[in-house]
């Protein structure tokens, strides 16, 4: 018998085994968050690395049904979000702008910067919530987190030179400049296919360049989300710079056509791609598109039929087959 472990919470745990990677022994909570499981047979102990009560406490709010791919039960609701609590986000989202862009560049490096520490000290934890929501490979999962440090870090070294005025004209007697300036509270649409990854390059450079972002992730990884609303506290991302939104599709056009968002950015299909486009474009919003897709896949000639079969089939399931090639 697993006795419940000691913490603040009560956290009713039942034991499984990992059915995605073969080899580690999880805890589940009713947290809905993975724990690592330290020792064996029926002594066990229970660490969480991504700090329950905090997660916990954060997925409470919400109501939404969410399973894995591995079992076909229901594991925990969530709740989205009123319309009021959308519009109280939207408004702190425009008060953390009035305050994040008067920080300096060094300052929000050295946040972002804490960012990469926590992807690469937590790469065990997000990489089995990946693999627990969506069914990505233990091993594609551990890539897309150490990945996603990369994009961080790539960003807080190379913000400052990324951001800086850029003159475009040799008159002397004129200077004509580029300049990079934020524009205020932004939103983020992401799909389920990379997690992690999708967020990383949207919020990296937005949050380097003083942009403020609401989050909304896909209704099937809820975890995900909350993990990376967690790193984003835990960074020092002071409140309203990040916000997770668990939202519906109708809030989705309430949070597009209110005057405080200065525009929208998706990850998705064609049918969402044109129906965001369309709200964007009717209030004169900006919009970055992203609309995923798989072509398909043509060998003209191949002297090594066989080799080309199995590149073919790699490329093809590459995260389960949810890749946009």
């Amino acid at each position: 018998m697993l006795a419940t472990p000691k913490s603040e919470i009560d956290l009713r745990c039942t034991v499984r085994t990992d059915t995605w990677t073969g080899r580690d022994l999880h805890v589940d909570c009713n947290s809905g968050f993975v724990f690592r499981v330290l020792a064996d047979d029926h002594d066990f102990t229970v660490e969480n690395h991504l700090r329950d009560e905090l997660l916990q406490g954060a997925a409470a709010r919400f109501r939404q049904d969410f399973s894995t791919p591995s079992v076909a039960t229901v594991e925990h609701t969530y709740q989205t979000l009123t319309d009021g609590e959308v519009d109280t986000a939207i408004q702190q989202a425009q008060q953390a702008f009035a305050d994040w862009r008067q920080t300096s560049i060094e300052e929000r490096a050295a946040k972002v910067e804490r960012l990469v520490e926590l992807f690469e000290a937590n790469v065990e934890e997000l990489a089995a919530i990946m693999t627990k929501e969506m069914g990505k490979p233990i091993t594609e999962a551990r890539e897309e987190t150490e990945f996603c440090a990369e994009i961080f870090h790539y960003y807080a070294t190379h913000g400052a030179k990324f951001a800086a005025d850029q003159q475009v004209n040799e008159d002397d007697e004129t200077v004509s400049l580029i300049q990079r300036r934020p524009v205020g509270p932004l939103l983020g649409i992401m799909p389920w296919d990379f997690l992690y990854y999708q967020i990383a390059r949207f919020a990296s450079p937005n949050l380097m360049l003083r942009n403020t972002i609401l989050l909304k992730h896909a209704e099937s990884c809820p975890e995900s989300a909350l993990a990376m609303q967690w790193m984003m506290d835990e960074a020092g991302i002071p409140a309203g710079v990040h916000q997770n939104m668990f939202a519906t599709h109708e809030q989705i056009s309430q949070i597009i056509v209110h005057p405080g968002i200065q525009g929208v950015s998706l990850t998705g299909s064609e049918r969402a791609g044109a129906a965001i486009a369309e709200q964007a474009g009717k209030h004169l919003k900006k919009a970055v598109l992203e609309l995923g897709g798989s072509d398909p896949y043509v060998i003209l000639f191949s002297d090594d039929v066989k080799a080309a079969a199995a590149h073919a089939l790699a490329v093809r399931l590459e995260n389960t087959g949810q890749a946009c090639n």
